[in-house]
């Protein structure tokens, strides 16, 4: 869980983390990254982690650097296993949630990254040109998923509640892979780190693909949704496209 002054969305956060339900034998841990953050973060995760009924190991790290691309790396550095979910500070998951992760891993060997199903939870009624722009928000199916099936190979995932593979995630590395973005970084909206991740992927052996169980909730505080926002927003996403053009040649 990557945070930047998240002391006040993270209990909502945490609580559903502490309430995955996994079966015996899977072992798994949290890790907090504060990042640069000036509020009191770090001493919120650990009073909940620290005095949760569910005693899951957790970590809560630093990292100075700003910018989401930095957090997440330092989460890739931090984690003891192969599997790591990258929860943003608002993200609320399904109970199933790590384990939908672990079991589509351990039986699809040749993905590299899985996708999930943001759902808003919006502090205010959703305006009504909010649908067609909800995708900018990571919310939403990421495709059609077939009957009698759960899950679908696709090029794209956002990444909010994205899952990836720690051994593929080494490939990136072993072959130069050096993120070309910061993403968000404090107040700015710079975005396409998710993007940018599924792109290099895409170059790789291993696969991503969506599932649509794996559902959470997204929060949407009033603040976020007016065209202010969502221009600042998709300004971001341009800027980071000049450099993700990199990619298709």
């Amino acid at each position: 869980i990557c945070c930047y002054n998240s002391s006040k969305r993270l209990g909502s956060t945490l609580e559903r983390i502490l309430n995955q339900q996994t079966k015996t034998g899977i072992n798994w841990e949290i890790i907090v990254v504060n990042n640069n953050s000036t509020d009191d973060t770090f001493l919120v995760a650990n009073d909940i982690l620290a005095s949760a009924r569910q005693q899951i190991p957790f970590q809560i790290v630093d990292e100075p650097n700003p910018g989401l691309s930095n957090a997440r790396k330092k989460g890739y550095e931090t984690a003891a296993y192969e599997y790591l979910i990258l929860v943003d500070d608002d993200n609320w998951l399904v109970s199933s949630y790590v384990q939908n992760v672990y079991e589509l891993f351990e039986s699809q060997t040749q993905v590299g990254i899985i996708g999930g199903w943001g759902e808003p939870e919006f502090e205010n009624p959703a305006p009504n040109w909010f649908g067609p722009f909800s995708s900018c928000y990571a919310l939403g199916e990421q495709g059609k998923v077939r009957k009698g099936e759960t899950w679908i190979e696709t090029e794209m995932v956002y990444g909010a509640g994205l899952a990836i593979r720690m051994t593929a995630y080494d490939v990136l590395n072993e072959a130069g892979y050096v993120s070309i973005l910061s993403d968000r970084m404090g107040g700015a909206l710079i975005s396409g780190g998710d993007t940018e991740l599924c792109m290099a992927m895409n170059l790789s052996q291993y696969k991503i693909i969506y599932d649509n169980r794996l559902k959470f909730k997204h929060l949407m505080p009033a603040g976020r949704i007016n065209w202010n926002y969502l221009k600042k927003l998709t300004y971001g996403f341009g800027r980071a496209t000049v450099k993700t053009q990199i990619y298709d040649h």
